[in-house]
């Protein structure tokens, strides 16, 4: 998907491309909130797809008190995060695999998850 937008940038509204401005410096200040903790930590992950952020989130206790709040703080904007990690930790992510977890484990969701997904989809799932 970010592949997409990128090639496509010229022809994304004003809003759009506001946003992923938006998106990309709160991924900066991440990057450097935590960039010791994943040269210490996740030493060895391939960035991309969330991998950095899951193997930071999975050492929680051991992070720094910056990269602890950042952490935080992306989990509290992408509440389905932590459902990713307890109901889909073994899935390769990419191709829409995560996705497909996602959605065979729905009953399993946490509330926040399933509120989250009716906002992103326009409707209220039960």
């Amino acid at each position: 998907m970010a592949a997409c937008l990128k090639q496509h940038e010229s022809e994304l509204s004003p809003g759009c491309r506001e946003r992923i401005a938006e998106t990309r410096a709160e991924v900066r200040e991440f990057a450097e909130a935590c960039k010791a903790d994943t040269e210490t930590l996740c030493k060895g992950v391939q960035p991309g797809q969330g991998r950095i952020m899951r193997c930071l989130a999975e050492h929680n206790d051991s992070l720094s008190g910056d990269c602890r709040a950042k952490v935080s703080e992306a989990q509290s904007h992408y509440p389905c995060m932590k459902d990713m990690e307890r109901l889909c930790k073994d899935v390769q992510p990419g191709e829409g695999r995560m996705a497909q977890c996602m959605k065979n484990h729905e009953a399993q969701l946490s509330p926040e998850c399933k509120a989250h997904h009716a906002r992103q989809t326009g409707g209220a799932k039960k």
